[in-house]
């Protein structure tokens, strides 16, 4: 997908600004933020993450680099503001990208939308979560935490399947009320070319879709980067962006072109309470 901006023409906020502009700019020097898709393979500094299923410790920080090629940690969490003093929520985590990225970090937490013990069970060979740092919510009336609790909120590949199962606007509203005023919203997930219809199952969604649910919960878009974009990323897959790394939903079935295409394209979009 070329780049281009998330927002709609008749948006109301304006990040064609000087001041935006500037921060564009600093993000690039200082986050690897950029407005041209990244090259997959193309180094990148720190870590990322490896599939939900468990994977012994040994192990982890290979699976956390081979998938920082496509999930850029030191310069996602720059570019999101992220700091060890800051509490950062990981929301619905489908991998353990962040946990490991933060290495520790005693302000991390997760929530995720089943029995903590259950998800805590499933993952258990994955250091860094624990049951003091991973606890449930209701997926039906979701409630993330105290309200105003949080300065930063991340959202790695959720958006596709909140979309498909009617959660989105919930989901956005939930992360809104748990963020303080001046808070930050990071989602990152599979990018379409276009809207996306109520009955898609593919998991990828539109960043207008998403920036339309933002404003919608109250958030405003500040930036955005294409830092971990995937221009091989065609789409067009029996099980959708699942047929990609990490997934391979598919099994063995084509399992070597999908490697070699790799995760799936991704927009990085950073949003602010307002």
């Amino acid at each position: 997908m070329a780049a281009s901006s998330p927002i709609s023409e008749g948006s109301v906020m304006s990040v064609i600004s000087r001041r935006t502009v500037a921060s564009l700019i600093a993000c690039v020097a200082l986050a690897g933020c950029t407005q041209e898709p990244a090259t997959p393979g193309a180094p990148a500094s720190s870590s990322a993450a490896a599939p939900a299923a468990a994977v012994p410790a040994a192990s982890e920080a290979d699976e956390q680099a081979r998938r920082d090629v496509y999930l850029h940690s030191t310069q996602t969490l720059a570019f999101m503001g992220v700091t060890p003093d800051k509490h950062v929520l990981d929301v619905e985590p489908q991998s353990p990208w962040l946990v490991r990225a933060l290495g520790g970090n005693a302000n991390y937490a997760a929530v995720v939308p089943m029995a903590a013990s259950d998800f805590l069970a499933a993952n258990k060979n994955v250091t860094g979560w624990s049951a003091a740092n991973v606890r449930s919510f209701s997926p039906v009336d979701p409630v993330l935490g105290e309200p105003a609790s949080v300065d930063v909120v991340i959202s790695v590949d959720d958006v596709g399947g909140w979309f498909r199962d009617k959660r989105i606007e919930g989901m956005f509203k939930a992360m809104h009320a748990v963020l303080k005023p001046g808070g930050t919203l990071g989602v990152i997930a599979p990018r379409a070319t276009a809207p996306m219809a109520e009955s898609d199952t593919s998991g990828y969604l539109a960043e207008k879709q998403v920036v339309f649910y933002a404003e919608l919960a109250g958030f405003q878009l500040a930036q955005w980067s294409e830092m971990n974009a995937n221009k091989r990323d065609t789409r067009d897959y029996p099980n959708g962006a699942a047929s990609l790394p990490p997934t391979l939903k598919g099994g063995d079935n084509d399992r070597a072109r999908f490697e070699a295409i790799g995760e799936p394209d991704r927009m990085t979009l950073k949003f602010i309470k307002k």
